[in-house]
């Protein structure tokens, strides 16, 4: 990705907190460690500046993310150890940045990105319960929940966001879910999904086909003006009639 430190002796990364877009961490190079940020490129990984400039090291540790700021622990000659903090993106304004994985301009879950200006994935489920049961993987995390006869698709997509909420492990990565009627939106990133119930489905049903009934008079002769038919008369029409020459 990048040498950040040409030669044997390594960066030594260390620290590593990712905080939406990208990840924040602790690297040495030629000017001693300090604070650097990557996106996974190398064009996107650099130091966000120095703490203490030359060859002394500020040393950065103990990133812990709080709302729209980094803090981390940080030393300098004049001062010697003490709190620091970066800010990070403000969630909402249009413009993605450090800290965010999106931002479309408004704060609502639910439309792809969070209110957090996370990446949010779905799954919608369709149909209603025969009963049975339905496993969903998030972040490598697989939820059971099980399904009664006559639960609607809304019914057990609820029962998955409860379950996600419900998590500690998931909790502890800031996970969080919430139901749209039979769609499921989530922070998380679902991975598998299998469903062991007949009545229910990930995909939509078919189409409904057009009813189709005998035309009445009117709708007949138009079909029959349009297809060009002609009517032949019946046998009883044709019958001779008294006066009519045959």
């Amino acid at each position: 990705m990048k040498d950040i430190r040409p030669g044997p002796e390594g960066s030594d990364p260390r620290d590593l907190v990712y905080v939406g877009g990208g990840v924040v961490f602790r690297a040495c190079d030629q000017d001693g460690c300090e604070v650097w940020v990557s996106d996974g490129s190398e064009a996107g990984t650099l130091a966000l500046g120095e703490i203490e400039p030359g060859a002394f090291s500020s040393n950065p540790e103990g990133f812990t993310r709080q709302g729209a700021q980094l803090f981390f622990a940080a030393e300098s000659e004049a001062t010697g150890r003490e709190l620091w903090a970066i800010d990070l993106g403000t969630c909402g304004d249009g413009n993605p940045e450090l800290g965010e994985e999106c931002d479309d301009g408004g704060t609502q879950s639910g439309d792809g990105c969070s209110s957090a200006c996370e990446w949010e994935d779905s799954l919608v489920l369709f149909g209603t319960a025969s009963g049975g049961s339905v496993s969903v993987a998030v972040n490598g995390v697989t939820l059971v929940v099980d399904t009664f006869a006559e639960e609607s698709a809304a019914d057990v997509v609820a029962k998955i966001a409860a379950a996600i909420a419900a998590s500690g492990t998931l909790a502890a990565q800031n996970v969080t879910a919430s139901a749209h009627d039979n769609e499921l939106v989530t922070t998380g990133r679902i991975t598998a999904l299998s469903i062991d119930d007949p009545g229910l489905s990930d995909e939509p049903p078919p189409p409904p086909l057009p009813s189709l009934s005998a035309p009445g008079g009117a709708a007949l002769a138009l079909l029959i003006a349009a297809l060009g038919l002609h009517v032949l008369a019946s046998p009883a029409s044709a019958r001779a009639r008294p006066g009519v020459p045959r």
